[in-house]
């Protein structure tokens, strides 16, 4: 019986020693997903807007402080925007129009793993977004220069992961969802009142 003690101990500080993340561990990924994101305005172009979906594409990189705690950097093809929204275009007005403000969001992350195992993660921090383009699906016309070039809030994910075998702890498939919230005013004139963009997505991805 004592053996058998003794080898389930073994066995079981191997386990958990394969699953463990050490300090100073670099780690990549990449991961596909699905935006949801809308506007919280008093503007006249975006007062009572719907969600639009879009989809997004991210890298990433962590670096591990400890066991369980990390620091991540994503570079995030993000398209935001909303729907339902007004447009002018110099002689009516016309509703039903969709906005889209394509971004890439650089999020700077502190990563806490849960558990033993560490499967569940959760994530915190601030968001810069750098603005690449803005259209509308009436005209389609190039609304760039409406809003500003950048945009600031926070971050806020939970995940889980799974290593793809035994084997290979290091390289696993994961499973997230993020929100961001918006904290600056996105339109370029303060005369036509203020933005915040809203953002929530589901992705999948893998890391090494």
């Amino acid at each position: 019986m004592k053996k058998i003690f003794t080898t389930l101990l073994v066995l079981t500080g191997i386990y958990t020693a394969s699953h463990a993340q050490n300090k100073g561990q670099v780690a990549f990924g990449a991961s596909v997903g699905v935006n949801g994101s809308y506007a919280i305005s008093n503007a006249k172009y975006a007062s009572g807007t719907d969600t639009r979906l879009d989809p997004s594409f991210s890298l990433q990189g962590e670096y591990f402080v400890d066991d369980h705690w990390s620091l991540k950097a994503e570079a995030i093809y993000n398209p935001k925007g909303w729907g339902n929204g007004i447009y002018d275009d110099g002689t009516k007005q016309v509703i039903n129009v969709n906005y889209n403000i394509n971004y890439i969001t650089v999020p700077v992350l502190v990563t806490w793993h849960i558990g033993v195992e560490k499967l569940w993660f959760v994530n915190f921090g601030p968001y810069i977004s750098f603005l690449t383009s803005a259209s509308n699906d009436y005209d389609h016309a190039d609304l760039k220069s409406a809003y500003k070039s950048t945009e600031e809030g926070a971050h806020l994910g939970l995940g889980i992961q799974f290593p793809l075998s035994l084997k290979n702890d290091r390289t696993k498939i994961f499973f997230e969802y993020g929100w961001e919230i918006g904290a600056s005013n996105v339109l370029a004139n303060s005369a036509d009142g203020g933005a915040t963009l809203m953002r929530h997505g589901l992705g999948a991805g893998i890391r090494f």
